[in-house]
């Protein structure tokens, strides 16, 4: 068994599994540079503590993806104006539901003078954490734990902000790159379980799609070379529907994993499918 995993029973005698938060507490990677009272507490962190690439299981058999809120993508990381847009902007009314889109730990939650205005950062189990910005108040302090669909603010139009939307960001060890290659604003879901994170999608990096391969799988500039790509089998899953979220058939997804059409899939299995 896994011991990051727990069971957890209901009066109604349903169960289900969650990941251990007291484990993950104790883990380095999470745990470093952890600062409540600062926005980017890793400026101090030198640029050669991490290597790159760096693969990152953003949903497993114990965890899921819920969209921040319900918005449509309205403004895009990258060059706005004089200034570097470090994040995307989904219009949303004041005092609507924001959500944390996975399961972690508030590590900020105050008010920032430096233009985010109301603010929530959230440090996720995989080291990345996500900014919550323009918020018009809080449902959340920093220890918190929360999981994915948690509501952890309000919508709001706070700091430098010229109308209500909510400010949303990805960071790795304090480097931001465009949430685009986490999430499909448009699809409203994850574009893959694991993210396959590279050195110049960080800071003022590549913004997604300017060497996508457009089916999930992320290509470099120089060879165009497909980086493989995986699947992490939930509840429910089977080899068609896999296939199909990643555009691709059930023939190549067992060819890749040297599996038969009619194999028993096991939950937490990771499955190449690209």
């Amino acid at each position: 068994p896994d011991p990051n995993v727990r069971m957890v029973l209901y009066q109604d005698h349903t169960w289900c599994y969650i990941s251990d938060p007291s484990i993950h507490a104790s883990d380095d990677l999470f745990n470093e540079f952890w600062d409540p009272a600062s926005v980017h507490p890793y400026r101090n962190a030198p640029d050669t503590s991490f290597k790159m690439p760096v693969t990152l299981t953003l949903v497993d058999s114990v965890s899921r993806f819920v969209m921040p809120c319900e918005s449509f993508l309205r403004s895009k990381y990258g060059p706005r104006r004089r200034r570097f847009h470090a994040g995307v902007d989904l219009p949303y009314p004041t005092g609507t539901p924001v959500k944390s889109v996975f399961d972690g730990q508030v590590r900020y939650a105050s008010y920032n003078a430096g233009g985010y205005g109301f603010l929530v950062v959230v440090r996720h189990l995989n080291g990345l954490e996500t900014y919550y910005g323009h918020l018009s108040g809080f449902n959340c302090k920093p220890g918190d734990w929360v999981r994915a669909g948690d509501v952890i603010a309000f919508g709001g139009s706070t700091g430098r902000s010229t109308g209500p939307h909510l400010h949303f960001e990805t960071r790795y060890r304090g480097h931001p790159f465009d949430p685009q290659w986490v999430i499909d604003f448009e699809k409203k879901q994850l574009r893959a379980d694991t993210l396959f994170l590279r050195r110049d999608y960080l800071d003022r990096g590549l913004p997604y799609g300017k060497y996508s391969s457009g089916k999930g799988g992320t290509s470099t500039a120089a060879s165009g070379e497909v980086q493989p790509l995986y699947h992490t089998v939930r509840n429910g899953d089977t080899l068609s529907g896999i296939a199909k979220k990643y555009h691709t058939t059930v023939k190549a997804v067992c060819r890749l994993n040297g599996i038969k059409e009619t194999t028993v899939l096991r939950l937490g299995k990771r499955l190449r499918v690209r």
